[in-house]
């Protein structure tokens, strides 16, 4: 005796209906890529030339990076150039193309000091002042105790 209110519980292996929508003829899938994605074909090129293509495209860059920060750091760093090289002049901006990058790689050169002056942007030469020098008075001469004879 089956009751029709009764939960029937579905199985991994039951036979159950496919869903199937259709999207239409438009699809951003790239079929020209379907080569480049197939591991049938990398895999063939692996075995003829021993070599994995996307792999060298992608290499990893090795370096000493002990002295860069953490990421945020670097980002709030990043940041506040941004904020800095804002409040310039806008002819000073112009002069870098709006670019703040161009400003540090300029700025951090030290051959570019006198330009860096006449911006207004490094602080004016210090030109050295004569120093004077105090010479003390001579101590007042004493009188030659010797008996003159005349």
């Amino acid at each position: 005796m089956t009751n029709k209110y009764m939960v029937k519980i579905k199985k991994p292996y039951d036979v159950h209906a496919r869903v199937k929508q259709h999207t239409g003829e438009f699809s951003r899938t790239q079929q020209n890529l379907k080569d480049e994605c197939d591991v049938n074909i990398i895999m063939k090129k692996y075995q003829k030339t021993g070599v994995l293509t996307h792999v060298r495209e992608k290499a990893g860059q090795y370096g000493d990076f002990s002295e860069v920060p953490d990421y945020k750091a670097g980002i709030e760093r990043i940041m506040a150039a941004d904020a800095l090289f804002a409040e310039l002049p806008a002819k000073i901006r112009d002069r870098f193309s709006n670019d703040p990058s161009e400003f540090i790689e300029f700025a951090s050169n030290p051959e570019n000091l006198d330009e860096m002056r006449t911006l207004g942007l490094a602080p004016a030469k210090q030109v050295p002042q004569p120093s004077t020098v105090e010479v003390p008075a001579a101590p007042p001469a004493k009188p030659d105790p010797s008996p003159k004879a005349d």
